[in-house]
């Protein structure tokens, strides 16, 4: 597996399920074998409760978000569709408190500012994932000439 640079992005994705699905890094895992990958793709899943569960080691490269993974961290929060699979921020409180906490750890641990925070539909735009707002518009914009950049 290849080894990651210093991690300079955190991306936050959601697992498209619905609020009654409670799933973990085990069910994710098996998804994306099933698929073909070498592992689960993401470094991190926050399940419903807030449990934060430990996905692909942070020194692989992760495998969620095509073309740009590397010295990125991905973080899946567990939800994100209605039972009809139509996007829902139905994440709870626990949840959110989890992944800004995480976020904030991995920030200090790696040194990763504001702008290198970014949500799965800001790598590409036709996806509605995480269906969670994490930055303010400014924010998000300056982050997408970044993202540009990096391209």
């Amino acid at each position: 597996m290849t080894q990651q640079h210093q991690p300079m992005w955190i991306t936050v994705h959601c697992s498209a399920t619905p609020h009654s699905m409670d799933i973990g890094c085990s069910e994710i895992r098996r998804w994306h074998l099933q698929r073909g990958w070498q592992d689960i793709g993401y470094h991190y899943v926050i399940r419903r409760n807030g449990t934060i569960e430990q996905g692909r080691p942070l020194l692989q490269q992760g495998a969620h978000v095509t073309g740009n993974n590397k010295g990125n961290i991905g973080i899946c929060l567990v939800g994100g569709c209605d039972n009809k699979q139509k996007p829902q921020d139905n994440f709870t409180l626990a949840q959110r408190k989890s992944l800004f906490t995480l976020i904030e750890q991995l920030q200090q641990q790696y040194n990763i500012d504001d702008k290198h925070v970014t949500a799965h539909s800001q790598w590409n735009s036709s996806k509605a994932c995480p269906v969670i707002v994490i930055q303010s518009e400014a924010e998000r914009q300056e982050a997408n000439s970044l993202l540009r950049e990096n391209v």
